[in-house]
């Protein structure tokens, strides 16, 4: 499981470096998927939204959540467990 991220899927303005490290997660872990496929390897990407972790501390604001509710990463965890219990095929 690599953890990505919804700012895998656009740019955003002052997290150029964050966005683009999260935009190479995402399709690195496809092609790990596809590499993998049919051999019992279960791979995921987890693309969680705004989580409440130490970041927005740091930042000293949720507004960059844009108005967002914050998922407890309790939440997220469990979410990412899920999709890799899966026993259906993504193809």
């Amino acid at each position: 499981m690599n953890v990505a991220s919804l700012a895998a899927f656009q740019p955003s303005a002052y997290m150029a470096v964050y966005c683009a490290s999260k935009a190479f997660v995402l399709p690195f872990t496809e092609a790990l998927w596809a590499e993998n496929r049919g051999s019992g390897v279960c791979v995921l990407a987890l693309c969680p939204g705004a989580t409440e972790t130490g970041f927005f501390n740091v930042i000293g604001t949720t507004d960059a959540a844009g108005g967002m509710t914050l998922a407890s990463p309790k939440k997220v965890v469990q979410a990412g467990f899920r999709g890799v219990s899966k026993d259906e095929v993504i193809s």
